[in-house]
């Protein structure tokens, strides 16, 4: 036997076996899809329907950059949005940057976080906290889902404090996104989501 594989036996037999580390499940985008021409379709109590379709995704600096476009009726316009393992940032909406976290992940019970929107003619910026709440189920049109809770306490809308703050719940099912909606007395619903192509 040559010196060289001596010396590689003997250190294998010392070494052991080689284990790699666990790798951590991630939640990492499982609360928000990524793939161009997921869409969503809600129906609130007015009966306003509201499509929301992402039309880009761009891997960049480790997160997924996206491109999001909502039609309410007459009305269309888009936000960007950016999916990491630290969470769902909303950069933009409607072309007033905004820089806030729609979501954080791990998608924990009790983990809080403040936002507090730039103050900006002809956008409406909620300032308060979020706390993710117990997973749970609802039904929607959509079918049965088991959703986190996201509460917003909305403390103050554009610099003005509220005497009472405002609540604003968000339920958010794994690889869906948004389920359900509920603010100001109102309801917003998922009716269908179409997962973009693989």
């Amino acid at each position: 036997m040559s010196r060289s594989l001596l010396i590689a036996a003997t250190l294998a037999l010392f070494a052991g076996p080689i284990v790699a580390a666990p790798v951590p499940k991630s939640t990492f985008p499982d609360f928000y899809p990524t793939r161009v021409g997921t869409k969503w379709v809600y129906a609130q109590d007015d009966d306003i329907e509201i499509v929301e379709e992402i039309f880009s995704a761009e891997v960049r600096d480790k997160a997924i950059h996206l491109g999001v476009r909502l039609k309410n009726g007459p009305n269309q316009w888009e936000k960007a949005l950016t999916v990491s393992r630290e969470g769902v940032l909303m950069r933009t909406n409607n072309g007033f940057a905004v820089n806030q976290w729609a979501l954080r992940f791990p998608v924990r019970a009790g983990t809080e976080w403040e936002v507090t929107p730039p103050r900006r003619e002809g956008l409406v910026g909620n300032t308060g906290r979020l706390t993710v709440g117990e997973e749970e189920t609802i039904e929607v049109p959509a079918g049965t889902f088991r959703v986190v809770p996201v509460v917003f306490t909305v403390a103050a809308q554009n610099g003005v404090t509220f005497a009472e703050p405002k609540v604003q719940i968000y339920r958010y099912a794994p690889r869906v996104g948004l389920v359900e909606l509920r603010y100001d007395g109102k309801r917003r619903v998922l009716k269908s989501f179409t997962p973009g192509p693989k």
